[in-house]
């Protein structure tokens, strides 16, 4: 299944959505997105298309976006719906019941097409 492509507007709408919540930039003026995906692939597509505009993290499973989360260095978050240990539902749910996380955007990408299956 190919993954769908993200055009430079969808990426600029992610950055002005992080912007509008007013977070300040960290690594030379350029906001933390955390890539979350099982997949070193889709890890390095992904790292692709946001490279230029974002600092780049990546975890593979969610106990280890939990920790790069708690080192309180992310602004934003890009998660599969699928993740080992702990459900990337589970990253979400800590991360809005925090003072110090709550801030922090999330976003989901399923691989499933399925009216069936809604988060």
């Amino acid at each position: 299944m190919a993954t769908p492509k993200l055009s430079q507007d969808n990426i600029y709408s992610i950055k002005s959505a992080v912007m509008g919540n007013q977070l300040a930039p960290k690594n030379n003026g350029q906001l933390t997105l955390l890539l979350v995906h099982e997949f070193e692939h889709q890890l390095a597509n992904w790292r692709n298309i946001f490279s230029a505009h974002f600092h780049i993290q990546t975890a593979k499973d969610g106990l280890t976006a939990l920790k790069a989360i708690l080192n309180g260095k992310v602004d934003m978050v890009l998660s599969s719906t699928q993740l080992a240990q702990v459900t990337s539902l589970d990253v979400c749910k800590f991360v809005k019941q925090h003072k110090s996380t709550e801030h922090i955007q999330m976003i989901f990408v399923s691989e499933h097409y399925s009216e069936h299956e809604e988060v």
